[in-house]
């Protein structure tokens, strides 16, 4: 097993290639499983005489330690043991800035299409999961409102696909 400073080392070097090449490699986040409805916002968004429904969805599911490589590439070593423990038991979830535009979300039984992801808290949690709150900024139609006011507060299966890109997630470099 490579020791930390020589991860660092090598992603860095990779991450330079890319820079160098004018490539920026963003990793995609998807989400496929169970999380619990916490919260939900509605409000109307845009120019007076335009004002569209928008609502923000807060949910929060267990999830593989994996999904640190999308906010951190390299940091899973610093928060678990070689056994899958929390090393360090008074740390508090980490919030991400991260947005993920433009998604496709099934959440019971309702499609949404250009959704934001975004309000990232992640903590690491024993047994190699980490315990993950996001959001969904959604722009609800009929009923679906209802329809998700139905599930607060408890377990439903959510799928997040990310929007497809041409280039398979490499990016021009600004």
């Amino acid at each position: 097993m490579a020791s930390r400073k020589q991860d660092r080392s090598l992603n860095d070097e990779v991450g330079q290639g890319f820079k160098d090449a004018g490539l920026l490699v963003v990793p995609k986040f998807s989400f496929d499983g169970v999380a619990t409805i916490k919260h939900l916002n509605t409000r109307k968004e845009g120019p007076d005489e335009e004002k569209v429904l928008a609502m923000d969805v807060k949910l929060n599911a267990t999830v593989p330690a994996d999904l640190w490589d999308f906010f951190h590439p390299g940091i899973k070593p610093v928060l678990y043991t070689d056994a899958g423990g929390v090393q360090n038991l008074m740390m508090e979830a980490i919030g991400y800035a991260n947005i993920v535009k433009n998604c496709t979300v099934q959440i019971v039984g309702c499609h949404f299409y250009s959704v934001d992801v975004k309000n990232f808290k992640i903590r690491p949690t024993d047994g190699w999961k980490a315990d993950l709150t996001f959001s969904l900024t959604i722009d609800p139609q009929g009923d679906q409102i209802a329809v998700l006011a139905e599930y607060l507060q408890e377990e439903v299966a959510v799928i997040i696909d990310p929007e497809r890109e041409l280039f398979d997630g490499q990016q021009e470099a600004a």
